[in-house]
């Protein structure tokens, strides 16, 4: 995965970009979603956890990056929307 490209929403092999025409309601709507995606898969991986399960550690590594992107894109959809809400 490469750097934060300038201005980008989000990097990971490509950039990615925000519509400039999008409305600050839907991009925190989005973010609302992509948090309460984080928030499930870190749930699923507390109860799993703490029942002593057999977790392969790929799996759990890549669900934690899944969580980890999750949480950026929710940061940059609210970042991105308090951005268009300024005066």
């Amino acid at each position: 995965m490469k750097e934060q490209t300038p201005d980008a929403w989000i990097s990971l092999n490509a950039s990615y970009y925000v519509d400039p025409v999008c409305h600050p309601d839907k991009l925190l709507d989005d973010a609302n979603l992509f948090l309460d995606g984080a928030h499930g898969i870190i749930q699923s991986l507390f109860d799993s956890l703490s029942q002593d399960a057999d977790i392969d550690s790929d799996d759990l590594a890549n669900a934690l990056w899944g969580a980890a992107k999750l949480l950026q894109m929710g940061q940059r959809s609210a970042q991105e929307a308090h951005e268009r809400l300024k005066p």
